[in-house]
């Protein structure tokens, strides 16, 4: 015997469906939203646990050739993934000089522009080397080669 039906009544019609599935997706962009941040997120090459060691480098001071005034350091200001003037999209570390570490970041900003250079981070090689210029030594299953943007940019010949 098989159970009764339930009545015409009781079954959610196409409308109740379509707010239904509304009300999902809008509640998974905000648990998204509040509990992610971009520097925990995977992107292309570059390894999880490359993005969170370069998140812990904020208000580390660096010396790359290519970034920053010649003869100071320039320190951590933010990183995260997203719009950015030097790739469009991706990983980016934003370096300010200690005068600008108080002003707000000025997104897609030409580099140096009010003291804040972008540097992309394209693969773990990339972060670990910036990881050894913040703090001495990057970890050693942190490695591999440094991509080409991340070199031109820092100045890493």
């Amino acid at each position: 015997m098989s159970p009764a039906s339930p009545p015409a009544t009781d079954m959610p019609t196409s409308r109740h469906q379509s707010i239904l599935g509304t009300l999902t997706i809008v509640a998974a962009s905000l648990l998204l939203d509040t509990a992610c941040t971009p520097n925990v997120h995977a992107h292309g090459p570059l390894s999880h646990r490359a993005l969170v060691l370069v998140g812990e480098l904020k208000g580390r001071g660096v010396r790359l050739a290519g970034l920053g005034p010649p003869d100071r350091a320039v320190f951590v200001k933010d990183f995260y993934v997203g719009s950015n003037p030097l790739t469009g999209h991706g990983p980016v570390v934003v370096l300010a000089t200690d005068e600008a570490l108080a002003k707000p970041v000025p997104h897609n900003a030409p580099q140096g522009a009010d003291g804040f250079w972008y540097l992309p981070l394209v693969t773990d090689g990339d972060a670990a080397h910036l990881i050894r210029h913040a703090i001495g030594d990057a970890p050693a299953d942190l490695s591999g080669s440094l991509s080409g943007l991340y070199a031109r940019t820092a100045g890493v010949n």
